[in-house]
C-alpha cells in the first residue's frame, strides 16, 4: 500500500512536454484531427499558466476562486 504519490503535471520533476505533444498528436490523429505541434505546445504552456494561477489563488485564500 502506498502512503504517498507524486504527480508531476507541470514538468517540474521531468520535462514531459515532448511526450505530451506526441501523445496528443496520436490521439487526435486517431480521431481524424490534424493539429500542429506548435499549437499543442502553446496549449500546454497556457494550461500550465492557468493551473499555476489556480494554485496561487488557492494558497493565498484557502479556496480556489476564479
Amino acid at each position: 500500500m502506498f502512503e504517498a504519490a507524486i504527480f508531476d503535471g507541470d514538468g517540474t520533476l521531468a520535462d514531459t512536454r515532448r511526450a505530451r505533444v506526441i501523445s496528443f498528436q496520436i490521439a487526435l490523429l486517431e480521431n481524424g484531427l490534424d493539429v500542429s505541434n506548435s499549437f499543442l505546445e502553446r496549449w500546454i504552456d497556457l494550461e500550465r499558466q492557468i493551473s499555476g494561477y489556480f494554485v496561487l489563488k488557492r494558497s493565498k485564500s484557502g479556496q480556489i476562486s476564479g
